[in-house]
């Protein structure tokens, strides 16, 4: 009888003489190059850059549209990588590399979550979550803001729009020290971490500069800092203009 490769094996039927390709068990899992799927398809592949699933364009590997490279081992320190090659520079044109799409409309729904450590159910470390919304969160699952971190964000540079052609109604600010002495420095911790800070009240804020406080639902969420060093400026401004009054005064 002439040896023959075994291209299938059904329902762990090993009686054939040959090297196994693809085994179909008992309850219907795939196996490529595995002898026991664990899931509907389950597909592995040798060494640490080899590819399990590839899909291409009609040019074949050398301009292949997607590479889908899964980790040889469930828990290997990389699971999906995605990428286009020289050959699909137009995706960048008219089409897209990875998408995500989802009908998700709940509040609680995120289309995209990476997680680590732990359970799939309760994972120990919320990486990143992007809700249905399109709200990114760092280290939390319920983004309300468009960004929202927690923990500490370092840079080197963070730069805000203000370049007058992007401004209308340009005022000066003026007469801003007393407005000043109504503000209420606090130290305080955060009740998600414990984090001791210091800081301002937001609702506090809002009832002196309603500008400088951001909202959500119509409730105040935040102070943005960044823009209370204009003010700080304009107070600094009338203090060092009432003192050099004082210094004429005191010279004549």
């Amino acid at each position: 009888m002439a040896n023959y490769n075994i291209d299938a094996i059904y329902n762990g039927n090993t009686s054939l003489p040959g090297t196994e390709r693809v085994r179909i068990d008992s309850s219907g899992n795939i196996g490529i190059n595995t002898t026991s799927p664990i899931a509907k398809l389950h597909v592995t592949a040798s060494g640490a850059d080899a590819t399990s699933v590839k899909m291409c364009g009609s040019g074949g590997s050398t301009n292949g549209n997607f590479l889908y490279s899964l980790a040889t081992d469930w828990s290997d320190s990389f699971g999906l990588n995605v990428f286009a090659t020289a050959h699909s520079a137009n995706l960048a044109r008219t089409n897209t590399l990875v998408r995500i799409h989802s009908n998700e409309t709940a509040s609680g729904g995120l289309p995209f979550r990476v997680t680590a450590q732990g359970s799939i159910a309760s994972p120990t470390y919320e990486a990143l979550a992007v809700n249905y919304l399109g709200n990114v969160g760092i280290g939390t699952t319920g983004p309300s803001t468009k960004l929202e971190v927690v923990g500490t964000i370092t840079c080197t540079t963070l730069v805000e729009t203000s370049s007058v052609v992007a401004k209308t109604n340009v005022k000066k600010l003026t007469s801003q020290t007393a407005k000043i002495a109504k503000l209420s420095p606090v130290s305080f911790n955060y009740k998600k971490d414990n984090k001791r800070s210091l800081g301002l009240i937001a609702e506090e804020v809002a009832q002196v500069y309603p500008e400088l406080v951001e909202y959500e639902n119509g409730r105040p969420l935040g102070v943005n800092y960044s823009k209370l060093t204009s003010v700080l400026i304009s107070a600094v401004n009338e203090l060092a203009a009432e003192l050099a009054q004082l210094k004429k005064q005191l010279n004549k």
